[in-house]
């Protein structure tokens, strides 16, 4: 019995294909404040923040709840982006002074394969004495 349970201990271990790199991450595309076009990779499972800090684009810190970006997303995906709810519309008006029918916060976007070739661009936040720009 245990030459047995040794005998197919290989075949379980390579009997799953390994993960291409292209089944794990999503491209994605983030426009800056200066329109400049930034071509990014993301893990599929990390939401939009994380990935955008790992490329060093733009962040803004929100005290105790980390960094967060506020983004208009291309029409072609605004359908496969969930709306925001009172919270995050609350948390938006914290970074800008309005909040956009086409707007979500990057840390409240999950990359997925779906969202592959996302377009985002940054919206400027509020000014430090909460004037809009």
């Amino acid at each position: 019995r245990e030459a047995s349970r040794r005998a197919a201990a290989p075949l379980r271990r390579y009997a799953a294909a390994p993960a291409l790199v292209s089944d794990v991450t999503v491209p994605f595309t983030v426009v800056d404040y200066d329109g400049v076009r930034h071509k990014c990779v993301g893990r599929v499972g990390h939401n939009l923040v994380k990935s955008m800090q790992q490329q060093g684009l733009p962040m803004v810190l929100m005290g105790v709840q980390g960094y967060d970006a506020a983004v208009r997303v291309s029409r072609e995906f605004q359908g496969k982006v969930p709306e925001m709810d009172l919270a995050h519309k609350s948390k938006m008006l914290e970074l800008t002074y309005n909040v956009l029918p086409d707007a979500t916060l990057a840390s409240q976007l999950r990359l997925t394969r779906e969202l592959a070739n996302l377009e985002v661009a940054l919206i400027k936040p509020m000014l430090e004495d909460n004037n809009p720009p």
